[in-house]
C-alpha cells in the first residue's frame, strides 16, 4: 500500500475489479443500499476499498464524513481507503506502519456516509441520520475487535446509536480526527498516536523493526 495512489485512476479502476470479492462484496452491496435509501445513484455512498480486510476486517476506523478525494463526482477515486490523497489517509495509513497493523486487517466507514455540500460540516441531524447505519455496518464485520472514532463527529453518531445489540459490547477507541483540521489543535497529534498504541496493545500487533 502507498501513500496517494488512489490519485492514478488505472490504480482505482483495477481495485472495483474486486469489487465481487468475498470480502469486499457484502460492503459494496451496503453502501449501495444506504446510497438508494438516501435517493442517490450507485456510488453515492463512496465504497470501502476492497484492498482493506472487507468482512475480514479486525479494526473499524469511523471517520466524520467523505472527504473530496473520496468523492467520485469531485474528482476523487470513490472509496474509502487509506491510498486516497488527502491528509487524514497518510496520517493513518503512517500509524498502521508505525504499529505493525497491516491494512487487511482494517476497513473504513463515516459518521455521515453521505457526501455533503462543498464546505459543509455535519449538523447534528447529519450525525444522528448516520447512527442508522452503524448497526447493520457492524453487523457485516463479525471479527471486528476494535473500533476507532476518529473525531468528535464520529463519537456522536456512535454514542447516538447506543444502545444497540450491535453495538453494545465495543469498547471504542476515541481519538480526534486524523486530517489537517482534527491534528491541528494542541495535543491532537499526540492522542492520534495514543489512539494507535491502543489498537497495537488491544491487537498485540508488532512494530516493523
Amino acid at each position: 500500500m502507498q501513500k496517494d495512489a488512489n490519485a492514478d485512476w488505472v490504480h482505482v479502476r483495477m481495485k472495483m475489479m474486486d469489487f465481487k470479492a468475498p470480502h469486499a462484496a457484502p460492503l459494496i452491496a451496503y453502501a449501495d443500499e444506504v446510497a438508494e435509501a438516501l435517493e442517490l445513484g450507485p456510488g453515492g455512498i463512496p465504497y470501502p476499498d476492497p484492498v482493506h480486510g472487507g468482512t475480514g476486517a479486525e479494526v473499524l476506523f469511523l471517520f466524520s464524513h467523505p472527504g473530496d478525494q473520496a468523492i467520485r463526482d469531485r474528482g476523487g477515486s470513490g472509496l474509502l481507503s487509506l491510498e486516497n490523497k488527502d491528509v487524514a489517509s497518510r496520517n493513518c495509513l503512517d500509524e498502521c506502519v508505525r504499529i505493525g497493523l497491516d491494512v487487511d486487517r482494517v476497513t473504513l466507514w463515516n459518521a455521515v456516509p453521505q457526501p455533503l455540500p462543498k464546505g459543509k460540516n455535519p449538523g447534528v441531524e447529519d450525525l444522528r441520520g448516520g447512527a442508522r447505519w452503524l448497526p447493520g455496518l457492524l453487523d457485516l464485520l463479525p471479527k471486528v475487535q476494535v473500533v476507532a472514532l476518529l473525531s468528535r463527529n464520529a463519537e456522536t453518531t456512535w454514542d447516538a446509536a447506543l444502545p444497540n445489540p450491535s453495538l453494545d459490547h465495543f469498547d471504542p477507541v476515541r481519538g480526534p480526527g486524523p486530517g489537517q483540521q482534527g491534528t491541528a489543535t494542541r495535543g491532537a497529534r499526540q492522542r492520534l498516536t495514543d489512539v494507535f498504541d491502543e489498537i497495537a496493545k488491544r491487537l498485540d500487533t508488532t512494530p516493523p523493526t
